[in-house]
């Protein structure tokens, strides 16, 4: 089957799904683009049951054209969990082993959440991805650009607070449910019976504590302003390379060893390992760590 064949597969033949929509300072990780918000909406048995709107700071100041844009200031972000300490907890308790939508799935999850769920030692993820831009765009085939807005005003649906990604993903919760009610009258559960291949809720391994060997542990630190400043701890290891920033006291992973990439690391083995080879007993302790 194609891309859009799977997705209504997984549409027509499932009825519990999480929607998903970031909202961010620029338009590429890998250009410093940090996370600023996460909306999430639960869909049970086809209905909207729970949603959930979490601020992120990104550890920088959010760019003008972007707070004009989503409404979402520097002071708003200041006193939130960065995206270390908050990923984890979203990935675990909400996204794992779900039916992942977006609109435009290429942006929020290929190139944003995939990314930093790498950065904070979430490897080789499973969950199916549902797309409603791909969706929409073969019902809506006179449509250049099938932006949200656009696909709501379509469908009867109307969009406030555009921008802000709780209520980015709650309409698109509401269009993923109306193009359900769509392809469920064009009789497509009747073309597409074949299940695809799959690695749904594929049991991921994770990397043994007791396979990690540390290497060396060294403090690190770079001026941001006259008053802030980057401060880590950089850890090596046999599986790869990872810091502990210490401002926000959070692990992030650097670098990954191949042989290891389709495993999951627990950060939180990478710090009982640092804490004990330096003989420390508490995160406190490590706070202070200078090499």
């Amino acid at each position: 089957m194609g891309k859009f064949e799977n997705m209504v597969y997984y549409l027509l033949n499932n009825s519990n799904f999480v929607v998903l929509d970031v909202e961010t300072t620029t338009f590429s990780p890998l250009k410093g683009g940090r996370i600023i918000e996460i909306g999430l909406v639960k869909i049970e048995n086809d209905e909207i049951k729970e949603e959930y709107d979490f601020l992120v700071n990104p550890e920088q100041k959010i760019p003008k054209k972007i707070t004009e844009l989503t409404g979402i200031t520097n002071e708003m972000v200041e006193d939130k969990p960065t995206i270390g300490q908050i990923l984890p907890f979203i990935y675990n308790n909400i996204i794992q082993n779900n039916i992942v939508v977006c609109h435009n799935a290429e942006f929020d999850w290929n190139r944003f959440l995939k990314f930093y769920l790498e950065k904070v030692g979430i490897y080789n993820t499973q969950n199916n991805i549902i797309d409603v831009l791909v969706l929409a765009k073969n019902v809506f085939t006179n449509k250049k650009k099938v932006i949200l807005k656009n696909v709501a005003e379509e469908l009867g649906l109307s969009l406030e607070n555009a921008h802000r990604a709780v209520d980015d993903a709650k309409v698109t919760a509401q269009i993923l449910l109306k193009l359900k009610e769509i392809f469920k009258e064009k009789g497509m559960q009747e073309h597409i019976q074949i299940e695809p291949k799959t690695n749904y809720f594929k049991e991921k391994q994770k990397i043994l504590k007791e396979e990690i060997k540390i290497y060396s542990i060294k403090y690190w630190e770079k001026p941001i302003t006259k008053k802030k400043k980057y401060q880590r701890i950089y850890v090596t290891s046999n599986i790869g390379s990872v810091y502990f920033d210490i401002p926000s006291k959070t692990w992030y992973v650097k670098e990954i060893r191949e042989n290891y990439l389709d495993k999951n690391l627990d950060l939180k083995d990478i710090e009982s390992l640092v804490l004990n080879k330096l003989n420390y007993k508490t995160i406190d302790e490590l706070v202070n760590y200078r090499n």
